[in-house]
This record gives structure tokens, C-alpha cells and sequence, in this order.
């Protein structure tokens, strides 16, 4: 088994309550996905295909991608460089997203 289906699998052995929550893109809906899912036996929050992204992460990931750039040439800088880029995000900016919800709802 390889790293992430480790993970994973510790995860769900951890916290056996929980659901997953994902939109219903391409990649989420992939049968290497699902197969992903069903091994390490998570259990995912239904969601409509169609429906409009609410979740503030979308945000976030936008900007850590931006910050993160593209010059990278290996695993190591390319994850170097997604952290940097996630400390860099910063906690007014959450808060500002988290506080946007009930405007996003209505």
C-alpha cells in the first residue's frame, strides 16, 4: 500500500465518525478514487454534482496555489513550497472567509 492510502487509513482508524466532504469534480469521481475510498473504508458526505462551491477552502487553495508557483523541478521544492505558501496565508484572511459565510448561504 503507498503512503497517502496509509494515511488515510490512519485517519479513518482515528477518527471513525467522520465524512468526507468533496465536490464531485473529474478527479474526485475517478475510479482510482473511489477505489482509494472504498479501501481505506471512508465514508463520503453526499453531495449534489451540480451544486455551487460554498467551502471557503476553495479560497484558500487559490491563493496558496498562486503563492506556491510553478518553478519547482522536484517532490521536495514542490512541497517546500506549498507550505511556505500555506503558512503565508494569513489567519485575518480566514477569518475574514468564515465570517463571509452567511452572506455566501444567502
Amino acid at each position: 500500500m503507498n503512503d497517502i492510502a496509509e494515511t488515510g487509513r490512519a485517519v479513518v482508524n482515528r477518527y471513525r465518525t467522520f465524512r468526507f466532504q468533496q465536490d464531485n469534480a473529474p478527479a474526485h469521481t475517478a475510479k482510482a478514487t473511489k477505489q482509494f475510498f472504498t479501501e481505506v473504508n471512508v465514508k463520503l458526505l453526499d453531495w449534489s454534482g451540480n451544486s455551487p462551491d460554498m467551502n471557503p477552502i476553495e479560497n484558500v487553495w487559490s491563493v496558496v496555489a498562486k503563492a506556491a508557483g510553478y518553478n519547482v523541478t522536484n517532490k521536495q521544492q514542490l512541497l517546500d513550497s506549498v507550505r511556505r505558501a500555506w503558512l503565508s496565508v494569513s489567519t485575518q484572511y480566514i477569518r475574514n472567509l468564515y465570517h463571509s459565510m452567511p452572506r455566501r448561504l444567502k
